[in-house]
């Protein structure tokens, strides 16, 4: 439908081509007016342009409000696969291989609770839905720019309320000595068996139905000692 409009639109804007190029030639065209007398030698001739005077001007106005309709017409078509075309490339992976997912379930960044506003609780249940304790794997995104990101693997610490989790992600990059990371060692949610650090700087709000998948689940001795550091730097309720 959008193309047969553009054709039809694309006619109309030939079609007032058209009439502007007849338009400019009657506008350089000259006409003249004799005034006979009844002595020759006093007759006289007057010459003018087709469209000149105030009725040139009305003319050459209409002819542009219809010229002007008649383009937008024609360019709608094009502007619609504009945007469709921006669309696409919006959606396509990017040169590291992330892809925009923003949406109602995508696992976010979110302020760090305050003191008491977090229940650390090891819960994990292999049942396939995120637990307090599990290593799971969902897409997050880049802080420079909120709309890519990758999958990452995040340590679920708490709920936020009865749809929404609490996570910390996980590199395997060496943070030894920064004490915005927390050394976990190695465990099966590394399918290398690199050594993992936890960013204990930053929570993220995690929706079950944004997991990709569950890893693993972490072992209590560990997540206590996550909890411990946690409860001491925030001062989170630790059961």
């Amino acid at each position: 439908m959008a193309d047969r409009r553009g054709r039809i639109a694309g006619g109309w804007l030939v079609l007032a081509l058209v009439v502007g190029v007849v338009l400019w030639v009657l506008t350089f065209t000259t006409v003249g007016q004799c005034n006979d007398a009844v002595d020759p030698t006093t007759s006289a001739c007057v010459t003018s342009g087709a469209l000149d005077g105030p009725q040139g001007i009305v003319v050459w106005v209409a002819w542009a409000l219809f010229a002007w309709w008649c383009l937008q017409r024609a360019l709608r078509p094009v502007r619609r696969h504009t945007r469709l075309r921006r669309a696409q490339t919006d959606t396509a992976p990017a040169a590291d291989g992330s892809t925009p997912r923003i949406g109602a379930h995508t696992t976010v960044e979110v302020p760090l609770p305050d003191r008491g506003g977090v229940r650390l609780a090891y819960a994990p249940r292999r049942d396939g839905r995120p637990d307090p304790g599990e290593v799971v794997w969902a897409w997050v995104p880049y802080q420079e720019d909120p709309t890519r990101g990758k999958d990452r693997p995040l340590l679920i610490i708490g709920r936020q309320d009865a749809q929404h989790l609490l996570a910390m992600k996980l590199t395997s990059r060496s943070h030894d000595r920064d004490r915005d990371y927390l050394a976990l060692g190695s465990g099966p949610w590394d399918a290398q068996g690199r050594q993992s650090w936890l960013d204990i700087d930053q929570v993220y709000r995690v929706h079950p139905a944004g997991i990709r998948r569950e890893a693993s689940a972490v072992s209590a001795d560990v997540f206590a000692r996550v909890a411990r550091v946690l409860s001491r730097r925030y001062g989170w309720i630790h059961d």
